[in-house]
């Protein structure tokens, strides 16, 4: 079993119909959507395998590009060479991406956020209908509402934080032994659940104030799903163990199966 590690962010359905212009995706929402397909986008080759639930949609995408190619293909345990029979327009789908939709909890779960780009146009594709993936974004008071725990702060020093006349700057004095420096990263790790609410929003109200820069508070929420406060952006996380065949790649039924199950815990 190894990690992978799904994002949380906002599933946005642009509707044609009179009320609200956008929704959030219901189950007859990708009534189009065909059980599997395949599309090419920037050069590169997608297969997906759609699976629809009462509950949620589930994606499960391997794609490659069929170039670059190498003409020989090596043996790594002898370093002997022979002719790679693989041709121009074939690719080797090594790589994989994974999404699923929670109808009730209205939130989209996928493995990687840089491909949500590539993810809205299979969706266009599937159901000729228009979908937007955002990340969440929340107040300081909303981030510190949901905050259970915290695992880490960092954060560098900008403007003025530890002037001359403070008693922080006296402090961080006291502890090293000599004056404070113009400018310094602090990172601060926490083993257990303690009461930092008072503190994190002064960091918070430092960042807008332009005292701080790289400012990233990670911790945990009360379903204990991960989550990351970087800059003005919230970004949730959930980790889950997924079983890999022979071949490296993960097997989707293993991934899909402990995700539901973080999910509904």
């Amino acid at each position: 079993m190894e990690k992978i590690v799904f994002n949380l962010m906002q599933l946005i359905e642009e509707t044609q119909e009179v009320g609200e212009r956008f929704i959030s995706p219901a189950f007859d929402s990708f009534n189009n959507m065909q059980n599997s397909f395949h599309t090419l986008v920037n050069d590169v080759y997608y297969e997906i395998k759609v699976q629809k639930e009462e509950d949620y949609i589930w994606f499960e995408f391997e794609h490659g590009k069929p170039n670059p190619i190498d003409d020989k293909l090596t043996n790594v345990n002898t370093g002997v060479k022979k002719s790679n029979l693989r041709q121009d327009d074939e690719a080797e789908l090594l790589k994989q991406l994974f999404v699923l939709y929670h109808f009730n909890k209205k939130i989209l779960y996928i493995s990687n956020s840089k491909k949500k780009q590539i993810f809205e146009q299979v969706l266009k594709q599937g159901t000729e209908k228009q979908f937007t993936v955002k990340s969440f974004f929340k107040t300081k008071e909303e981030f510190i509402s949901l905050l259970k725990s915290v695992d880490k702060i960092s954060f560098t020093e900008a403007r003025n934080l530890f002037n001359y006349n403070s008693k922080k700057r006296q402090a961080l004095i006291d502890l090293t032994g000599t004056d404070a420096p113009d400018k310094f990263t602090l990172e601060a790790h926490y083993k257990k659940k303690i009461d930092l609410v008072g503190f994190i929003g002064q960091l918070i109200d430092s960042k807008k104030g332009s005292k701080l820069k790289d400012l990233i508070i990670q911790g945990t929420d009360e379903s204990d799903f991960n989550f990351i406060f970087n800059v003005d952006s919230f970004v949730r996380k959930i980790e889950v163990q997924g079983e890999k065949e022979n071949n490296g790649k993960y097997n989707p039924e293993s991934v899909r199966k402990q995700l539901i199950k973080a999910i509904e815990e």
